[in-house]
């Protein structure tokens, strides 16, 4: 309105710098979506795929964890990456429901996208 004076909102330095908004998008991927399609493609169809082929669930479970881990493509944290693969998978294996595995998932990323945007607010980069 023009017959009021212009009043500046403070801003909050952090959001103003668009790497951060890259980064809360790629954290609302990484929390909701991610977890979702990859438990539905390794712990979803891939397992069933094999179990109806009469494998065993162990077998399962490790081939699932390799793939998993091998389809992130990141070999610096491709063990990590299988354990936890075998743990969504050991999840799945244990309650024989798919959404286990989802919870887990979702839960270990939601860990890690939060750490990534607090961490760097409390220690900021040099």
């Amino acid at each position: 309105m023009p017959f009021l004076p212009e009043r500046k909102i403070p801003s909050i330095p952090v959001l103003n710098n668009s790497n951060t908004l890259i980064l809360i998008v790629t954290s609302i991927y990484a929390i909701f979506c991610a977890p979702f399609i990859e438990e539905l493609v390794f712990r979803g169809f891939i397992w069933k795929i094999f179990e109806e082929k009469k494998i065993n669930n162990i077998i399962i479970l490790i081939i699932t964890s390799f793939l998993f881990a091998s389809f992130h493509f990141e070999i610096y944290r491709f063990p990590f990456l299988f354990v936890a693969g075998f743990i969504f998978g050991l999840l799945r294996m244990q309650t024989t429901r798919i959404g286990a595995s989802i919870v887990a998932h979702t839960t270990n990323n939601s860990i890690v996208s939060i750490l990534g945007i607090v961490i760097p607010l409390i220690i900021p980069p040099e």
